[in-house]
């Protein structure tokens, strides 16, 4: 054919799901009876299966200008499960989610069973990009590229929330629970090659540069989350009389009335859900000079122009007067696995040309967040109730990646450079965080275990071998081999066989569990926690010229590198903590906070302008104050009533003003200590395994006639 030729193929199939459920619940009375129930059950299944072929067998190509064999797969899948649940009783939420790249599509049941014990009975039909001339005499006037590129991509995100929040004046209890299994597989394969599969050594001829090149990016990009909170209030109505106090005080601006111009002693009322700083429900008085704000956006706890209404805040909060029982449960189940093959061969053919490339690359990526987050809050102000807190998580993630550049059986007489390369970056970036909180109760444990270049186990073989270090498991290393064998070979230029391994884990493990047991008297905690990891990689790196019969013929005008580099690492961070305490005050911070509440109150800030200030009247100066005095000191008026720009007065002048200082009585009362048993437990143990078998390098060269240079690095 003149001028050029070009075969191309492309596999890129799409797949983009967004998946969501809400289920919410609100009933039972007053008193603690009634049932609320939210029960929200998903199940989500995405699988892509795709191929591409770009090739020509049999026959003879000729032509005059480049040749190109070009396969492309960029498959690609995008699944969001989001789902929820809400009840004033008891919210259970279950999630079941499974995809697939390069895998055939299973039944539920297999892939439950597959998911939770990791038992990999799925049938591989691997998501590939394949480029070749099979048995094919090649004459090309230009340059042949024969190319294979696979960017198989997964990106998961699945979110599973039971939220509880049982609310009465006495009587009532929640429970919530949250599970969830998450299971992406990628299978994934680029192969490019050039053979005579009957060993009648085909010719390829080019003119040019020939270049035979796969190169595989296969990933899994996944985000999984749970939450199970409860939270139990049986405040005998504290809430509601705190609530009529504060509707008794006349307002003049609420938080949602946006900008509005505002003069110092007006009060401005937050919504309950306020959250840009201050207590929702309570009234603030301003206490700077006219000024215009977005009452929306304003921190009310900033003290330079704010104090909160004294009024609001006498009822005390928080205290339960009937048992409370709350409960939070969660389990989350994930596993993660990339599986990925590359190879570019030359195999039984005389090649002739310029530059000669025969490379590998393999990226096999894993990227994976996994956040559990389980609270329960519940008990009564007398220490009696029940408050649970159970987090489970199983976090598997595995990467199987090769790559192999090679020539074999073949004849290499070319005027340029030749290059045989291999590289493997395989690759695991994971962050695990578990927290598990408690006004009581709150146990975690943690499962993670994280493999490169490792055959897959089952859950109870790998939690076997992680616990007791037995080495059950098999190494498939990641390995990356670039070699030339059984190949007679002259070359214009410089000769290079390379072969580079990173294949890395890079770990960060958390597992907290906190019980903050606190009431009036009786309380007692416990906190637990467990994490029991892995993390494993096994890699090889191999660059040689070999012949397996007699020695066959080097020519180099050139340099010869030989070079095998395998820089494999792991850098994990494990870290595990169990905290508990208790209190049983008898009441003395509340006393202490209703004091302090009292004594703390002044009339003015600095930055209230110019006003009448009577003798004895109190002033709290601005954080950025500078004329004098201390910075959030508060200052007693030692003069006649008269008016004062309170911006401009030097606090240190004695002689006018007084600075009040005054102790806490919330720490004075606490200090006290507890006035009841307090029992207090927190246990907590950690496994970490970390193996790092770094391969046998294997170098093997033979004679030439320019300078040989052969390395081996270890790191």
């Amino acid at each position: 054919a003149s001028g050029t030729v070009t075969i191309d193929a492309d596999g890129s199939a799409q797949l983009q799901a967004l998946i969501s459920g809400t289920v919410s619940s609100s009933g039972g009375s007053a008193y603690g009876t009634g049932t609320s129930l939210a029960i929200n059950g998903m199940i989500a299944t995405n699988t892509v299966v795709s191929t591409a072929d770009a090739y020509m067998t049999g026959g003879s190509l000729t032509a005059t200008g480049d040749v190109s064999i070009s396969s492309t797969n960029g498959a690609k899948a995008d699944a969001t499960v989001n789902a929820a649940s809400s009840s004033g009783d008891t919210a259970v939420g279950v999630v079941l989610s499974f995809n697939t790249l390069g895998w055939e599509p299973q039944d539920l049941f297999t892939q439950t069973l597959d998911g939770l014990l990791g038992t990999s009975i799925g049938t591989a039909a691997p998501a590939y990009a394949h480029a070749y001339l099979e048995d094919v005499t090649v004459s090309a006037g230009g340059n042949l590229l024969v190319d294979a590129n696979n960017s198989a991509q997964l990106n998961a995100t699945l979110s599973n929330a039971s939220i509880s929040a049982a609310s009465a004046l006495y009587g009532a209890g929640g429970k919530s629970a949250a599970a969830a299994l998450s299971t992406n597989l990628v299978n994934s394969d680029a192969k490019a090659w050039i053979e005579d599969t009957d060993a009648s050594a085909q010719t390829v001829d080019v003119s040019g540069d020939l270049t035979v090149r796969g190169q595989d990016n296969a990933g899994i990009y996944a985000n999984s989350k749970l939450v199970s909170s409860s939270t139990t209030t049986n405040t005998g109505g504290a809430n509601i009389v705190d609530g009529i106090i504060g509707d008794s005080i006349t307002v003049q601006f609420l938080s949602g009335d946006g900008s509005q111009e505002i003069e110092f002693g007006e009060k401005v009322r937050l919504s309950d859900d306020y959250a840009g700083g201050g207590t929702g429900g309570n009234i603030y008085t301003f206490l700077g000079n006219k000024e215009t704000f977005d009452l929306s956006a304003i921190d009310y706890t900033n003290l330079d122009y704010w104090q909160e209404e004294a009024a609001t805040s006498l009822v005390p909060q928080g205290l339960n007067i009937s048992d409370s029982d709350s409960m939070a449960i969660g389990g989350l189940v994930v596993r993660n696995d990339v599986r990925s093959a590359v190879e570019a061969r030359i195999v039984n053919i005389n090649v002739s040309g310029g530059d000669v490339t025969v490379e590998s690359i393999e990226n096999a990526t894993l990227v994976a967040t996994i956040d559990a987050d389980v609270a329960s809050s519940g008990g009564s102000a007398y220490g009696s109730g029940t408050s649970l807190a159970v987090n489970a998580m199983i976090a598997t993630n595995l990467v199987l990646g090769s790559s192999k550049a090679f020539i074999s059986g073949s004849t290499v007489n070319i005027t340029g450079s030749l290059i045989v390369r291999g590289r493997n970056t395989s690759n695991i970036g994971v962050t695990n965080k578990s927290v598990t909180s408690s006004g009581d109760t709150a146990a975690g444990v943690t499962l993670a275990l994280n493999t490169v270049g490792w055959e897959p186990q089952d859950l109870f073989t790998r939690t076997l071998d992680a616990l007791i270090g037995t080495s059950i498991g098999t190494e498939q290393p990641a390995e990356t081999l670039a070699y030339i064998v059984d190949t007679a070979i002259t070359v214009g230029g410089d000769l290079s066989v390379l072969a580079d391994n990173t294949a890395a884990i890079k770990s960060v493990l958390s597992n907290g569990a906190t019980s903050a047991a606190s009431a009036l008297v009786n309380a007692g905690g416990k906190a637990i926690a467990g994490i029991l990891g892995t993390n494993f990689v096994s890699s090889q790196s191999q660059a040689y010229i070999d012949y397996t019969t007699s020695e066959g013929a080097v020519t180099v005008t050139g340099a010869t590198v030989i070079d095998a580099n395998d820089s494999a690492s792991i850098v994990a961070e494990s870290d595990m903590k169990a905290l508990s305490s208790t209190t049983n005050g008898g009441g003395a911070s509340i006393l202490g906070g209703l004091i302090d509440n009292a004594l703390e109150s002044y009339n003015y800030s600095s930055n209230s302008g110019t006003r009448n200030v009577s003798p004895s009247e109190l002033v709290r100066l601005a954080s950025d104050y500078t004329g004098g005095g201390v910075t959030g000191g508060v200052y007693s008026y030692l003069g006649t009533a008269a008016d004062l720009d309170l911006g401009t007065q030097d606090y240190s002048d004695t002689q006018v003003w007084e600075r009040v200082i005054r102790g806490s009585a919330s720490d004075t009362l606490s200090s006290i200590g507890n006035v009841t048993d307090s029992d207090s437990m927190g246990v907590g143990g950690l496994i970490v395994r970390n193996i790092l078998a770094v391969s046998y390098t294997h170098l093997r060269a033979h004679e030439t006639k320019a300078n040989l240079v052969c390395r081996l690095l270890l790191e």
